[in-house]
């Protein structure tokens, strides 16, 4: 039997591992896949994690980037947009700190940027922008949401309202159906998971003009 330093020890070295988790899985709880999707995404833009804990000292965890170059950020085939005319996009994302990190990303890619958490939340969005007479450009839909309305479902909701825009849908299941034949499930194009910036921009930019 492990003793309890050899097993924190054990736990360190498996925590980036995807779908590990100490904790029961259920559908209330998390599936392991939160630094798993962390790292993967900090290596793409050439960065380094590392996790540090000590017995009744906490956990330290250490992420390292480079710094980006100081020119001004003009994606390809976002760059005849002004600042009037920045494409709108929703996203939907249940994990708050991708939901954050994809906003950011998009901002950063001139966009304007509505984020919610689930299909009832951006249907609400879609007929708020109605309202004011804006028009949504683009949506990024998570396929799967826990204990709410999935991407597939939001985006046949959104069509029979009226949207007309471009959907991607997201997701981190390679084998989904959803993913390998996008356009039957109404989609004009997929995202896996997880993402960095240039995949986002490669996304996105098929549909905006350049």
């Amino acid at each position: 039997m492990l003793s309890f330093f050899e097993e924190v020890k054990q736990y360190i070295s498996n925590v980036f591992d995807p779908y590990f988790t100490t904790e029961e899985l259920s559908v209330h709880k998390g599936g392991g896949l939160g630094l798993a999707v962390s790292q993967s995404i900090i290596k793409k833009h050439g960065g380094e994690i590392k996790i540090k804990s000590a017995t009744g000292q906490g956990t330290t965890i250490i992420v390292t980037l480079p710094i980006p170059d100081s020119k001004p950020i003009v994606p390809s085939g976002l760059n005849d947009f002004s600042p009037l005319k920045k494409p709108l996009i929703l996203i939907m994302e249940d994990d708050p700190s991708l939901r954050k990190l994809c906003s950011r990303m998009l901002e950063c890619l001139n966009c304007e940027v509505i984020s919610t958490s689930h299909g009832k939340a951006a249907i609400e969005e879609f007929f708020n922008t109605i309202h004011k007479n804006i028009l949504i450009d683009i949506i990024l839909l998570d396929q799967n949401i826990k204990g709410g309305m999935g991407g597939i479902e939001t985006l046949k909701k959104l069509r029979e309202f009226g949207f007309k825009g471009k959907a991607i849908v997201v997701t981190g299941s390679p084998t989904s159906p959803a993913i390998i034949n996008f356009e039957k499930y109404g989609f004009d194009a997929n995202l896996l998971k997880p993402y960095s910036k240039d995949d986002l921009e490669r996304v996105i930019g098929k549909f905006i003009a350049s």
